[in-house]
C-alpha cells in the first residue's frame, strides 16, 4: 500500500520531531513553573490570554514552515532520483494515485504536526499560568488595549504557510527527482519571492500577495469572515501543486 510506503519513509522525521518537541515542552515547563513561583504573573487575563495563543501560534508557525520542506521532499519524485520509481509506475495504479496519496498523507503529517506543536505549547502554557480564559467573556474574540484580537484568525495563515509551502516543495521535488534539490528549490523560490515582493513596495509602492491578517495600520486584525477571498486564493495555489507535479509525473518515461 503506497500511503504505509509514504508514512514508512517520513516516519522518523515526524517521531524525532515529536521526541524534541516533548523534551523542549519538558524543559520549558519547568523553566516556568520555577520562574512563575518566585514571581507570579501580574498582567490582566487579556494580555495573559494574548500571550496564552500567541506563543502557541509562533511555534505551530516554525512546525509548519520546517516541516513543510522536512516532508514535502519525500514523495514520488524522489523515488525517481533514488531509482525505485521505475517499479512502482510499473504497477496497476494510475500515476494520479501515486501522486495524490503522496501528497495527502505528507500533508496530513505537517498538519498533524502543527496541531499538537501548537496543543503541547498551549497545554504547558495552561499548567503554568492557569486556565486564564475563564477569566474573560469571550476568549476568541479579546480586547487588548483598544484593539480586538481575534484568535482564529491568529491561526490562518499557520495553515495557510503550512500548505503552500508543503505543496511547492513536494512539486519542485518531483520537477527536480531529489528531495535535497527539491527543497532548495523550495527555499530559492521563497526568498525570491519575498524579495521581490519586498522591492516592488519599495520601488512602486505596490506587493506581491500574501497572508494578510491586519489591517492597514498594522494593529488592528480583520475579522475571520474578511479572510474568505485570501484563503481561497492560497488554498487554490496549494492545489494547483500536487495537479502540476501529476502533470510532470505524467510526461516521465520508464
Amino acid at each position: 500500500m503506497y500511503a504505509w510506503k509514504c508514512w514508512r519513509d517520513t516516519r522518523r522525521v515526524f517521531l524525532i520531531y515529536l521526541a524534541l518537541l516533548l523534551v523542549i515542552g519538558t524543559a520549558c515547563l519547568t523553566t516556568m513553573f520555577f520562574a512563575m513561583r518566585s514571581q507570579p504573573a501580574v498582567a490582566s487575563p487579556e494580555k495573559l490570554w494574548t500571550m496564552g495563543v500567541g506563543v502557541p501560534t509562533f511555534v505551530g508557525y516554525l512546525c509548519a514552515v520546517v516541516m513543510a520542506f522536512a516532508i514535502g521532499s519525500h514523495n514520488v519524485g524522489a523515488d525517481i532520483g533514488k531509482g525505485s520509481a521505475d517499479f512502482l509506475l510499473t504497477r496497476p495504479r494510475t500515476r494520479r494515485y501515486f501522486v495524490w496519496t503522496g501528497w495527502a498523507v505528507g500533508l496530513a503529517e505537517v498538519l498533524l504536526l502543527v496541531v499538537v506543536s501548537a496543543a503541547v505549547t498551549l497545554t504547558v502554557f495552561t499548567i503554568v499560568i492557569g486556565p486564564v480564559w475563564r477569566r474573560l467573556p469571550s476568549p476568541m474574540h479579546v480586547m487588548v488595549e483598544g484593539h480586538v484580537l481575534e484568535v482564529p484568525a491568529l491561526f490562518v495563515p499557520v495553515v495557510l504557510t503550512a500548505v503552500v509551502l508543503y505543496g511547492l516543495t513536494y512539486f519542485l521535488t518531483v520537477v527536480f527527482r531529489s528531495g535535497q534539490r527539491g527543497v532548495l528549490a523550495s527555499l530559492a523560490t521563497v526568498f525570491a519571492y519575498f524579495f521581490v515582493s519586498a522591492m516592488l513596495r519599495s520601488l512602486a509602492g505596490v506587493a506581491l500577495p500574501g497572508i494578510k491578517i491586519f489591517a492597514g495600520d498594522g494593529q488592528q486584525m480583520l475579522p475571520l469572515h474578511a479572510l474568505g477571498v485570501p484563503i481561497t486564493g492560497w488554498l487554490l495555489v496549494a492545489l494547483a501543486f500536487p495537479v502540476a507535479s501529476q502533470f510532470v509525473l505524467n510526461r516521465y518515461q520508464v
